[in-house]
């Protein structure tokens, strides 16, 4: 039979819904969880469809990495699932495909996976990072838990795009990406943010969740702020959340602030990358669990 392969389509969507739930089975459905890659203005993404059904999909959306004043043009690569009746039979692969050479005008495609699929594909693993159990240590800080106010939310914004190198976001994108917990939910915890002040201005912020690893684990998700100021965020939080585990750029202030202070292990970053543009190879590119990697 027949297996046409094509871009997205807005009445596509309940169907691609429909069988994403069916593949991944999460406590929480698909179109919560990742609000900007399930959406009906999403024209990305590609399907795989065989006698007017959809039996596949690959989610697909635009990303922007910035560097040093450089912006590079890319996308991110998410919830690759194929009907079951038609797994193993290279639909998955028909579709990475597909996108690839609608990619060839980017700079760079980001995979959230590391599987035998995307390496025969040309992707590669990148970045190299050093993961921290946070000491904990005290000080006087003004830290207070993001409440959702728009001077927050604006706030968090401006010190992320203030960062070496970090993927761009609108204001209001991040506001869904927080709202929708992705990668909380997909760890079974809870997430939280915390903001570090210095009077009245936002001088670091840190988003964790918890789950469970041989005992209980709290992921940083995200953080921004010059070294110093997260150094202490991250260090009075670790007084009271369980191994407060961290994974920062080699290279960084922060993580040769750490290095001076605990033990570590080197840890690569999550998922692939397609190279497109040879250019992006040079980027230090952030770890990819910021909130809207998935």
């Amino acid at each position: 039979m027949m297996i046409d392969f094509r871009q997205v389509r807005a009445n596509d969507w309940p169907e691609i819904i429909n069988l994403a739930n069916g593949v991944f089975q999460e406590s929480t459905p698909m179109e919560v969880s990742f609000p900007l890659l399930f959406n009906a203005s999403n024209r990305c993404s590609y399907v795989a469809v065989s006698n007017h059904e959809i039996i596949g999909f690959i989610g697909v959306l635009p990303e922007e990495l910035h560097w040093q004043g450089d912006c590079y043009l890319g996308s991110r690569i998410g919830a690759v699932c194929v009907s079951q009746s038609y797994q193993g039979q290279g639909v998955g692969r028909s579709l990475f495909r597909l996108m690839k050479k609608e990619a060839q005008q980017l700079d760079f495609v980001l995979v959230s996976g590391q599987g035998k699929l995307y390496l025969s594909e040309g992707c590669e693993l990148f970045g190299e990072f050093k993961q921290f159990i946070i000491p904990g240590q005290g000080r006087q800080m003004a830290i207070k838990a993001f409440s959702g106010e728009v001077s927050e939310l604006l706030a968090i914004h401006r010190l992320r795009s203030q960062q070496v190198s970090y993927f761009g976001q609108s204001p209001a994108h991040l506001q869904q990406l927080i709202a929708a917990q992705s990668l909380a939910t997909l760890f079974g915890g809870t997430q939280q943010i915390f903001l570090s002040f210095s009077g009245e201005q936002l001088v670091a912020y840190v988003v964790t969740g918890s789950h469970y690893e041989d005992g209980e684990i709290t992921e940083v998700f995200e953080m921004a702020g010059e070294a110093q100021e997260l150094l202490a965020l991250l260090q009075q939080l670790a007084l009271t959340l369980p191994n407060l585990r961290c994974r920062i750029q080699s290279e960084s202030e922060l993580s040769r602030l750490l290095e001076a202070q605990t033990a570590f292990e080197t840890v690569n970053n999550a998922g692939t990358i397609l190279y497109v543009n040879e250019k992006v190879k040079g980027v230090p590119i952030p770890h990819t669990w910021d909130l809207g990697f998935l």
